[in-house]
Formats: C-alpha cells, structure tokens, sequence
C-alpha cells in the first residue's frame, strides 16, 4: 500500500466528517465526528489474497485467521476469493458460516473445545484440528457416532520441537509450548504414530511454528519433520491414513517499511526447495491447508487518530495523546521492547496534509489511565499538535481483532477503501460502538438516559 494511498483517504475521511473534530457527544454515547479509524486498503487485501494462490498453486486452500481481523466485511472478501477461514473458538466458526463461508472451508482449531463445540462442528462438517492426545480420545468417540453422516476431516497438531524464534512468546514448537503433541524423543512419536493408526479418522496432521519472529527456514523445518512423520504413519498404516497437511500460518510481516517482506512466493520456494513432497501431487497429500493472519491483513490496514492534547514532559521531550493506545494496538503498548511490533508513524495536520518540518523528540501517548499506555517512546516526528491526525502503519492485523474494554473506550469504526484516479471512495465496514454496547458487556442496561433520582 503506497504512503501516497494515504493523503487521498485521510481528505476524503475528514471532508465526509468520518473522522475529525468532535463536536458532538450524542445520546449513544458516540461523538460525531469520531476521533479515530481503521481504514482497510480494499486492493491490497484482495491481492494478498491472489498472490498467495499464485505462490503455492493448486490443491491448497488457504484459510485467513480472523482472529487477526474478524470484520465481517473482510471476512466476506476473503470468502469471494475462494479464501477459507481459520478459527480460534466456536464463535469464530459460527462468524464463518454465518459470512457464508462453506462448511467444508472452516478450519476450527481452538485448543479448549468443548464436547458441545466439537458435536457442533462435527454437524456441520467444518476441519477439526486436535491439540492433545485426551482430545483425540474424546473427538474419536464423538465421530464414531456421526462417522456415517459427518464430512469433517479430522486433523492433529503436533509439536516437532524445531525451536523459537526472536520472540519466544509468539514461538510454539519449543519443548514447553502450550500447543499441540510435543514429540520430545523417539520413544514418544513411535507411540504417536501407534495412536494415530489407531484412530482411522484422523486423516491430517497440523503444525504452525510461530506467529511472529520466525524465519522461513525454521517454519520449512517444522512442516519437513512433519511431513515425514506423515509419510512413517502411512508407512506403518499400510495405506495413506494422512491424506491432509495443515502447515499452518506465521509469515512474518515487514514493518519497517512499505515493502511486504517475506513474500508468499518465497516462502512457497523454501518449502518447495527443503520438502517438495508436501505439495500435492508430490507426495501423498490431496490438500494442503495454510492459516495465514498476519500475512493476509498487516499491510493492507492503517490507524488514524486525532491529536486531543500536546504537552512537555521531562527534558524536551513533547507528548501528545492520542485516541489510539493499549485498546487497540496492545502488542504495541505491552511488548514495547519488541521492534516487530512497534508501528511507522506519519503526522498530518487538520486538513489531512503530511507534515514534513518541525521535527521533535516526541513520546505518544495513549487514551487509557496508566502509566504503560505509550505507543511510541522517543520518536522524532513533525511536532504533532492539538487537531493534528497521527497515521500508525501496518495495522490491518491484531488491532480491532484484540481490542480491550479498559477503560470501557468505544471500539472504533472500520472504513474500506479504495483509490481510484487518485480520488478516494470509502466504505463503512464496521461503525462504531456505542453506550449500549459497553453496558450490554457488562451485564447493564441497555438503554441509555438519566437514571432516576426517586
């Protein structure tokens, strides 16, 4: 998504007060306009979406984590493209089915199903990914029920202990990660594969050696000790039980610049160069599933909040306090020693013009009560001022998708867009919350006036 994509949208998106000054507090709660947005780049979406197919060719289906971006609009696109949808709990399963996306496509590998959740799945057909061998037993008896009538594909996540990567807490093929079967020595993956050819209905195995922080060579080595495992329980099954690999997500996304580094097209070449044999066609595997999040949805979403103060603090530092914070960017905030997860900021000024002089040492300051809610320490920028807009980068992913009710902040609305001969046009996906929303969280009331005095 090219910077000047910006300048167009931000105009656009204050001449339309979708963003702004408030100068409203309505009965909901709500301000009119609001003071800050996500904007999802529309084109940049959908091509991530392609140039994934592209790379890894046929016989995949590619299944976005919405835990990374659960707007019902995205979620939609990404089903129009033919793209399945990885879910994390059994609601994001129902989000799924209920945006339209085939039964057959939904990927459910939450790791604390209930039984409830997993007859549910089982009904409707949706891939059930195991974590752990007390799962498996309880999930072979409830397809043994249904074994006539269920078209689920069984899978399970294994551990092949590859290592982490820069950041252990996004790493989960170490010997302690919570995920999976941990295939620590010999002696426990014989009895695995005993396990599994016990169990006729798994027919895949599952793997994601990280979220963030891990380097293509280390993501191939988990799915190459995977295959292999695959290929030893067909090998002592008789047959090809394992028919499905799900090899999972974790492309890591570039945030220093513009640029979308690693691509699907090199990760697809490292596979390809360290474990051909994991493509269909090559080896005994008739799909091949991925659960990219990250690199479906970074790059192709921005923040754009309003300056509400400025200030000095300390010795010459300037702080601003913006709209955005630990709500919506909390990896930012929490895990500020970690560059992966720090976001590239632009200053604009009222009018949505880029601010280019004035450069200061400048903190940036967040809208919740404590003291960690800092976006950015020690940045030098435009000197951001009250009316100003600040511009967070790199946002698409794990923003709205974790946002926290401290504080009880309205969740902001979500705008799609697309630039067209340089004039913007922009869609409402998600508006923003409001009064009744927060209350209906915590149990309260649901409609919104003076409480009586009597």
């Amino acid at each position: 998504m090219p910077l000047s994509d910006v300048t167009p949208v931000l105009k656009e998106a204050l001449e339309k007060q979708l963003i702004g000054t408030p100068t409203v507090l309505n009965d909901d709660g709500t301000t009119s306009p609001p003071p800050m947005a996500l904007f999802i780049d529309v084109n940049t979406f959908k091509e991530n979406f392609e140039n994934c197919k592209k790379a890894f060719g046929d016989g995949f289906l590619h299944a976005m984590a919405i835990k990374a971006n659960p707007v019902s609009s995205c979620i939609k696109m990404a089903i129009a493209a033919g793209i399945g949808i990885e879910c994390a709990s059994i609601a994001e399963v129902m989000h799924a089915l209920r945006c339209g996306c085939p039964e057959e496509h939904v990927v459910f590998d939450s790791p604390v199903k209930t039984r409830p959740e997993i007859d549910y799945a089982l009904s409707h057909n949706v891939h059930i990914n195991i974590d752990n061998l007390q799962e498996l037993t309880i999930i072979a008896e409830a397809y043994a029920k249904v074994k006539d009538t269920t078209k689920t594909v069984v899978g399970v996540r294994v551990n092949p202990v590859v290592g982490s990567g820069s950041m252990a807490i996004f790493s989960t093929c170490t010997s302690t990660s919570k995920f999976g079967v941990t295939l620590l020595d010999d002696s426990v993956r014989d009895s695995f594969i005993s396990k599994v050819v016990e169990t006729p209905c798994v027919t895949c195995l599952h793997i994601h050696v990280g979220s963030m922080g891990c380097k293509l060579g280390l993501m191939a080595e988990g799915v190459q000790k995977t295959v292999q495992l695959a290929l030893d329980i067909n090998k002592r099954a008789g047959f090809d039980q394992i028919q499905v690999l799900d090899i999972g997500g974790g492309l890591p996304a570039n945030v220093d610049s513009e640029e979308a580094t690693p691509t699907f097209e090199d990760y697809a070449k490292t596979l390809g160069d360290l474990v051909p044999e994991m493509f269909p066609g090559k080896g005994p595997f008739k799909r091949v599933i991925t659960e990219f999040g990250q690199g479906f949805n970074c790059k192709s979403g921005w923040i754009a909040s309003r300056v509400e103060y400025d200030k000095q603090v300390g010795e010459g530092i300037h702080l601003p306090l913006i709209h955005a914070g630990a709500d919506i960017l909390m990896r930012t905030c929490y895990l500020s020693g970690m560059p992966k997860h720090q976001k590239r900021m632009y200053v604009y000024n009222s009018t949505g013009d880029v601010k280019e002089d004035d450069v200061c040492l400048q903190d940036i300051g967040g809208p919740l009560c404590f003291s960690g809610d800092i976006v950015a320490k020690g940045r030098t920028l435009p000197r951001a001022v009250r009316g100003d807009i600040v511009v967070l980068r790199d946002c698409g992913a794990n923003s709205i998708s974790i946002f926290s009710r401290h504080c009880s902040r309205l969740a902001p609305p979500v705008y799609g867009y697309q630039v067209v001969d340089g004039q913007a046009r922009l869609t409402v996906f998600k508006e923003s919350e409001c009064i009744d929303d927060i209350l209906h969280f915590f149990g309260g009331a649901t409609n919104w006036g003076t409480p009586s005095r009597s």
